[in-house]
């Protein structure tokens, strides 16, 4: 019986080779191939469709040699047990899944102690246990076997089924790799082995093999039945071992362009490094000649030449600190930089950051919210005024000149939250998930709001991070920022 359900050039073609071979074929069931013609390509259908006419007749050869119960009955029977392992098999492309629909009811039909399957890599020319059960379950697998050794190599060797009723009389199948393609967990030794070959697209992919713990003579009619359901079932496995293979070259792509692209953001880190080390020396000396400059203007230059000094040393310095920084990210990511861990008032910090940065606050109103008691935290001092200074600059180069600025502490249970909110243009989702990442604040300085290297959000996320903190933020486009991050209020060990 073939269950159909769909008319078409498909089904028309198995119901032909039904036909042709003297079958009936009852139309009034409520499956259909089709399904499985859905997930499978061209080529693997056609073998299914070439399968027919040879598995028809293997049905035939099982009909004619048993005994009592009606054939057309029996070959019915059989039909539909193939067709429904073919359904659980071609439902899947996942291999592990394949292999155990396959193995519940290659089992269950043969009746068979133990069911394993032994996969060929076409690579390496070697047999490797992919699957086994028993009727507890899955059993241990693992092991490899070269083209003709052992039972499952022979079948493999031979290209044809291998039937070994009683193992004692065939010393060459014993133990270490012979009728076991598995080990013998749960079982006394393996007295009785038939293996099959899955063929597909003309070649051999595998084996089944049906291990008993008895001696077993398998009728004729048996062996056309397995034969068969392996023949059908063989492209699904095929299928499955076709779409690993896909799976694992892709990983292998990924992978690859991953590690270039790794090296390559190791070398840019290389490069920059070098380079801003080397501007150090440099920038010291323009640094120093511009102090001397500058007690020359007092006594000898007039008011614009003394401005024209200090703004190129306020510019040098604003360079030393974006040179320290890119050295100071570079540190923290190789860990390289200590802690100086002591009481850190977090109240003293911020009062004295927004001194520090009161001339860039310009008419912006700041509020700074903090309790009344000190806030201290166990923290590196210098290191959090650095992040307190960074959020606070970042915050100043997205609020508009008209707009405002809320900084504020609060102490929680076992940490304290620091957060810094502007009315800035806000950030984009997508933006968000990056927005500490290193050079990413080099898009919005690119946009025109001021110049940064877009490592001081970085700076800060690894400098939190290494106190055992964490930062954030919370943020809607048109509706401003709010930055935060907490530290614990005492060292954890």
């Amino acid at each position: 019986m073939l269950l159909l359900e769909e008319k078409g050039s498909d089904r028309e073609l198995v119901v032909s080779h039904l036909a042709d071979a003297g079958f009936a074929v009852d139309c009034h069931c409520v499956q259909s191939p089709a399904a499985l013609r859905r997930a499978l390509d061209d080529g693997a259908w056609n073998a299914v469709l070439a399968a027919v006419p040879a598995s028809v007749g293997n049905v035939r050869a099982i009909t004619e040699k048993t005994d009592g119960e009606g054939s057309e009955s029996r070959a019915h029977r059989q039909m539909l047990a193939i067709h429904q392992v073919v359904t659980a098999t071609s439902s899947t492309l996942d291999l592990d899944q394949v292999l155990d629909a396959l193995l519940d009811n290659l089992r269950a039909l043969s009746g068979a102690d133990r069911v394993a399957v032994m996969l060929l890599d076409p690579r390496t020319d070697l047999l490797t246990a992919a699957a086994a059960r028993d009727a507890d379950g899955p059993l241990p697998v693992g092991l490899r076997l070269a083209r003709g050794e052992g039972a499952a190599g022979r079948v493999v060797k031979e290209a044809k089924p291998l039937i070994v009723s009683d193992v004692r009389s065939f010393p060459q199948f014993a133990p270490p790799h012979g009728v076991d393609a598995v080990p013998a967990v749960r079982f006394p030794r393996a007295l009785s082995y038939a293996g099959f070959p899955l063929v597909s697209r003309g070649r051999i992919i595998g084996v089944a093999s049906l291990i008993g713990t008895s001696p077993r003579d398998y009728s004729e009619g048996e062996i056309a039945f397995i034969e068969t359901l392996c023949r059908a079932t063989a492209v699904s496995v095929d299928n499955a071992l076709a779409h690993q293979e896909l799976q694992r070259r892709q990983q292998a792509e990924v992978q690859k362009s991953y590690d270039k692209l790794r090296e390559s953001e190791r070398l840019r880190d290389t490069l920059v490094h070098m380079i801003v080390h080397d501007l150090r020396s440099p920038l010291s000396a323009i640094s120093g000649y511009l102090e001397i400059f500058a007690e020359e203007a007092k006594r000898k230059l007039g008011p614009q030449t003394q401005e024209d000094i200090g703004n190129a040393t306020t510019a040098v310095r604003h360079m030393a600190r974006m040179i320290n920084g890119i050295l100071d990210v570079s540190k923290m990511e190789s860990q390289m930089m200590k802690l100086e861990v002591s009481e850190c008032d977090l109240v003293a910090v911020v009062g004295q950051s927004l001194d520090e940065l009161e001339s860039l606050v310009g008419p912006r109103q700041i509020d700074f919210e903090h309790p009344t008691p000190p806030a201290v935290v166990l923290a590196d001092t210098e290191i959090v005024t650095r992040i307190v200074q960074n959020l606070l600059a970042n915050a100043l180069r997205l609020t508009p000149i008209d707009g405002r600025i809320r900084v504020g502490i609060v102490p929680e249970a076992q940490q304290t939250r620091v957060f810094v909110t502007d009315t800035g243009p806000g950030i984009s989702p997508e933006f968000q998930a990056r927005v500490f990442d290193k050079y990413a604040q080099l898009e919005r300085s690119v946009s025109g709001r001021g110049h940064t290297t877009g490592l001081g959000l970085a700076f800060c996320k690894l400098a939190v991070e290494a106190h055992g903190g964490q930062i954030g933020v919370d943020s809607e486009q048109g509706e401003g920022s709010t930055f935060w991050f907490t530290l614990p209020s005492r060292r954890t060990e």
